[in-house]
Parts: C-alpha cells; structure tokens; sequence
C-alpha cells in the first residue's frame, strides 16, 4: 500500500478527536485518580489499570506490564524555623522534594545562590559547606539554564547541608520536582524542600537569610516496584520496524497532575483508538507505552531502555508525549536526528505554524534512547515566554481547569499525523553509535550538566 499523503494524513487526523476518539474524556478520567497519580501510590495503580484496558478495549494486542524495582518516596510534613533580625523565631511551611532524605531539627547557615547558574556555583566553592544552599526556579536567560536537579547535584558535590528550592513566581505555588537522581531510585544525599515565592521573599526580607535555619522534613524511601503498561498495533517480526509512542502515566502528588502528564497520557490513549481503528497500511509495529516513575528520574524509561538494549536496534523512532499541549505552536524537537524532521518536511508544510529543531533535550523519557543512539522526537507546543518556566506544572495548581480541551485535541490530532507519516513509511531513523552520540550530546553543551548530575555514560 503506498504511503499516506501529508494531506490525507491531516485530514484522517483531525475529524476522529472531535467525536469518537476525543481525548478530553480520557484526560478527565485520568485526572479524577487521586494522588496526583504520583509513583508507587493507589491513584496511579488505578489509573494504570484504566489505561491497560483501553489498550485492550481499542484491540491492540500483547497488552502487558514490564517491571522494576525501585526505591520510591512518600510525602510527610516539612517547616522552616527562622529567625527575624528582631530576634522572632517563626515557623514557615515548605515541602519536601521528592528523591531525598528526612531531616530532624536539622541547623545550618545559608547560602543564597539566586537562579543557580553554573558561574554562581563555581563563585561560590567550598563556602557552601555545610550550610543550606538556597537557589530559585527562575531560568537563564543569558547562558545555559540548570534544571533544579543539577542545582541540588552541584550543591552536594561542594558539601553543601541541605537544599531550598523557591519559585519565582508569584501565586503561593511550591514547586515540586525529584532530586538526587540515581539508577533504581537511591535516595539523594542531603534534605531538599521547595518554599513559595511569597514565603522565601518574606523571609529575605525579614533577615532570614543572615541567621541559620533549623529544618524539618518527614518522608518515607520504602522499597517498590514501578510497572509500564504497553501494547502494540500492526505487523510484528524481529524484521519489522518499530516504533515506540509513549509518555509518562506518574505524575506529582500535590494535585491532579493533568496537564503534567495526563494529556500526554490521553494522547497516547487516543492515538492507540485511531491507529487501530484507521485502516492504515502499516509499515511499522508501533508499540503506545505508559511509562512509570519519569517524575522521580526518568526511572521506568531507563530501566526499560536498559532492559531492552537487544531489542533498540529495531526501534525507527521513539515519540515522546510529556505535555504536548499549550498555547503555542506545536513542536518537534528531533534530539540530535535532522532526517526524521527532514522525512516530515511536507507534512509540517502542510500542517503551517510548526516549530522544528534538532536540539537535544534531556529532562524526559526520551533521555535513556536517545543516550543509546536511539532516534528520538519530542511532540511539543512551544511558549515565546521563557519567564514561565513550568507554569503551573509541579504545583497545587496542575489541574484539569488548567487544560483546555481545544489545545488538547488539537495536539492528538497533530501527533497522530506525526505517528501516520512514520508508520506508513519506509523506516527513516538510524541508530547512531556511542562515539557520534557522546559528540552530539557534547556538542550540545549537555556534558557538563550530565557529568554534575553522574548521568555522562562515557
């Protein structure tokens, strides 16, 4: 069967998820699981249990579970005690980071870093021992941003007592994020909390800052096993190209996580109904995976990745779903691989609006393929306002009122055109060897992230 037009492919995409395959109920349902659907917890084992049936139910086939031990994280309380410069001692709430360890009355002067760029933790040095190192989630708009969990590496590995994580915008959020990152979990080194914007600039300017903090921060590290839920569509052999379209079922404890990552989990949901349900001649197994543990580092995806290094060889391209929806333009970022946005220059023509790139990024499930030379590409939408950072993901405020079901249609139907012109195609992506990757990561400025963070393989 010839391979499918950019504009037939369009057309089948977009009509499906206003009617039978709208991903909106899917996002609803996904968001009324409790915990936030957050690692090892009861909302996400419900919410695994809907997803496995609705591949069922859309008629793919092989419909199982890949397993992992890992080390998980559960919440307990968490407060600052500070002293003002008229000698008040005040207690003020935080929460803890999930990935760390507790800490009792734990006291130590502080450092205050700002946004935590490179050249601010290299200033500061061995100052930092033993005291709290206090950064904020502001990004860098004139150099390379540090994501929160190379903030947190930096800080341990200049023996720093603990980490305070503030966000910098307003609206009474503490932004939560694992830290410590390690294979299987492992728990990070030192205690690590997040405080509201409102609550770190009152204590700023109270004089907090100039007088050590006593911390206390409760939390459970119990052993667990983490479980990715796939299922796959189309023709099958150790010959025949695959294709991996996932994104992350967990999400963070402190709301409904349904922008970050329930609509890439619906997608995924609803890209499986339309493919099955499409008559597309497929030249492709594609296999729709919901990945466990990416909000405590990546941990499903490497464990997958690591467990299936015999199979990578087969993969044509990895399709990341982790928040695809926004108020932008939607994106494709091509992790390294410019053919795979070369294959898909008449679809993106057609489509109009599209950003595309080539840039490698790492904060997502994509991170272990792309590592193994695995082509990879990230189904994104793009803001022009950097001052955002996350917005309201990782928040109390990571709730359904924060989806808009136009955007979230809109993004399924431009991913299943995205997954149509690769599965009904010869295979475009090649694999690269470790050499070529380690210089494309390099190239990218990744290594010096990696290496503070002991994640560079090489």
């Amino acid at each position: 069967m010839p391979s499918a037009p950019a504009g037939s492919l369009l057309a089948s995409a977009g009509g499906p998820f206003w009617g039978a395959c709208d991903p909106w109920p899917v996002l609803v349902k996904l968001a009324s699981f409790p915990d936030g659907r957050f690692a090892g917890s009861d909302g996400l084992s419900g919410a695994r249990e809907y997803v496995t049936e609705s591949l069922r139910e859309a008629g793919l086939r092989d419909i199982g579970g890949f397993r992992f031990p890992y080390i998980g994280w559960t919440r307990g309380p968490a407060a600052i005690r500070w002293r003002r410069e008229d000698g008040h001692l005040q207690d003020e709430h935080v929460i803890g980071l999930p990935g760390t360890p507790p800490c009792e009355a734990l006291e130590a002067p502080v450092r205050f870093l700002g946004n935590g760029t490179e050249e601010v933790f290299a200033a500061a040095g061995k100052d930092l021992r033993g005291k709290w190192c206090w950064v904020t989630s502001e990004p860098n708009r004139k150099g390379r941003d540090l994501h929160r969990n190379e903030k947190y590496c930096r800080a341990v590995a200049l023996g720093a007592a603990g980490f305070v994580y503030e966000r910098h915008l307003p609206g009474d959020l503490e932004e939560t994020g694992s830290v410590g990152w390690k294979r299987g979990g492992a728990v990070g080194a030192i205690p690590a909390v997040a405080i509201t914007f409102e609550r770190g600039g009152r204590i700023r300017r109270a004089g907090g800052l100039s007088h050590p903090l006593t911390m206390t921060m409760r939390c459970g590290n119990p052993p667990q096993t983490g479980e990715i839920v796939h299922g796959s569509f189309g023709p099958s052999g150790k010959n025949v190209p695959l294709i991996l379209v996932g994104g992350h079922l967990d999400g963070h404890d402190l709301a409904e996580a349904a922008v970050d990552n329930g609509t890439g989990i619906a997608c995924v949901v609803t890209l499986a109904r339309w493919l099955a349900a499409s008559g597309l001649g497929l030249t492709h197994e594609v296999r729709f995976v919901a990945w466990d543990c990416e909000e405590l580092g990546l941990l499903g995806s490497r464990a997958y990745a690591e467990a299936h290094e015999a199979d990578l060889d087969r993969i044509a391209v990895v399709l990341n779903l982790d928040v695809p929806v926004g108020e932008g333009a939607p994106a494709l970022v091509a992790q390294g691989h410019p053919e795979l946005l070369e294959s898909l220059a008449p679809l993106v023509a057609a489509t109009g609006d599209v950003d595309t790139s080539d840039r490698i990024t790492c904060a997502s499930d994509h991170l272990p393929f792309s590592l193994r030379g695995v082509p990879t590409l990230c189904i994104e939408n793009h803001t022009s306002d950097l001052r955002l950072g996350r917005g309201y993901t990782h928040t109390r405020a990571d709730t359904l009122d924060q989806a808009r079901p136009r955007a979230l249609r809109n993004a399924a139907a431009f991913a299943a055109s995205v997954l149509g012109w690769f599965a009904t195609r010869p295979r475009v992506g090649v694999r690269f060897p470790p050499e070529k990757v380690k210089a494309l990561f390099a190239a990218g400025g990744h290594e010096a992230a990696l290496r503070a963070q002991g994640e560079w393989p090489w």
